[in-house]
């Protein structure tokens, strides 16, 4: 099942739910830049549909897109997961969890580097900076407490990237990184596309089987 959730700063998420009295955690999805809420293939649908279906977990389904009217990119962003955020922060039960792709990813470390609340978060291929992120902010993700959970390909952003993030989170109580061999920056691929599936998974249910892609999904 899912519910349109109508945000004040002019987008509809999407919330994802199954019939149980109280999920075991709420996950916020954000894509990549210019991603509308569904993803290529609807592949955003599909893997909330699979948390939810087998995992008793919520997710939030959010966009990634510029504003009409105009101003900095990553504070538009980081305005939208905030709200976001914020609406799951009152209205859902249990733990947040947030998971972004690409400029998502780095959202997402901000995020939740100012939101205590948050604790889990899993970057996916994460941006670190560039002319629309503005620079990498180490000094804050230093002080967020929670787990870090990053995967990247390793034709994608590059270890460089990932180790960036890694020694950012000084204070966190976990961080971990898989390098998926053979997979670019989309994680393209049936195969790869399964082990995308099934990172949430790792990061926020413990699945020790990840990345093997056996039992993931197929998002391409």
């Amino acid at each position: 099942m899912q519910k349109e959730l109508v945000m004040d700063r002019g987008f509809s998420a999407y919330l994802h739910y199954g019939v149980w009295v109280a999920p075991k955690a709420t996950i916020i999805n954000i894509p990549g830049y210019q991603s509308d809420v569904n993803g290529f293939n609807n592949k955003y649908v599909k893997l909330a549909d699979h948390l939810v279906n087998r995992h008793l977990l919520q997710v939030v389904r959010m966009p990634n897109v510029t504003r009409p009217e105009g101003g900095l990119y990553a504070e538009g962003l980081l305005a939208d997961v905030g709200e976001v955020y914020e609406w799951v922060r009152k209205n859902c039960g249990g733990p947040i969890y947030l998971m972004g792709f690409s400029a998502g990813g780095f959202a997402a470390a901000v995020v939740a580097a100012e939101n205590p609340d948050v604790e889990k978060i899993l970057l996916m291929e994460p941006s670190a900076s560039g002319r629309l992120l503005g620079e990498f902010p180490r000094e804050k993700l230093s002080q967020y407490r929670g787990e870090v959970y990053i995967v990247i390909g390793d034709t994608g952003v590059g270890y460089q990237v990932a180790e960036l993030y890694q020694k950012a989170f000084s204070k966190a109580a976990r961080v971990e990184l898989h390098v998926i061999q053979n997979c670019d920056h989309q994680f393209k691929g049936e195969k790869n596309g399964k082990i995308l599936s099934k990172a949430p998974l790792w990061a926020f249910a413990g699945d020790p089987t990840f990345p093997s892609p056996d039992g993931g999904i197929e998002l391409y």
